[in-house]
């Protein structure tokens, strides 16, 4: 059984509160089979607060929240998947933002 954390977002903020850390907060959307994530990106001002805390959080850490998405083209969260590990952070200037999952380290408190 994993850990259980509380895990704290706010509607509009691309991190979330995790035992003390702010996690970027990822959508199962852009998940690419097992371990890749590839989020496009498109249409975001990567000079802006939203990105640039997202930024941070992802080069300070190397844990992840995964939100659970509504679908069907919504990407507004459903819910929280858990904590996941991660390595092989690209941040290139437009391209999409990658990262390789590692393991799943945490599941939310409900």
């Amino acid at each position: 059984m994993r850990k259980l954390v509380k895990t704290t977002g706010e509607r509009g903020r691309w991190t979330a509160e995790v035992e003390g850390k702010r996690l970027a907060v990822i959508h199962n959307t852009w998940r690419v089979g097992e371990t890749g994530y590839a989020d496009p990106m498109e249409g975001i001002d990567r000079n802006g607060k939203r990105f640039m805390e997202y930024a941070e959080a992802l080069r300070d850490h190397d844990l992840v929240v995964m939100q659970r998405d509504v679908g069907g083209g919504d990407l507004a969260r459903d819910g929280y998947i858990g904590v996941f590990s991660f390595d092989s952070l690209d941040l290139t200037e437009g391209a999409p933002v990658r990262l390789r999952l590692l393991d799943r380290v945490a599941d939310p408190k409900r």
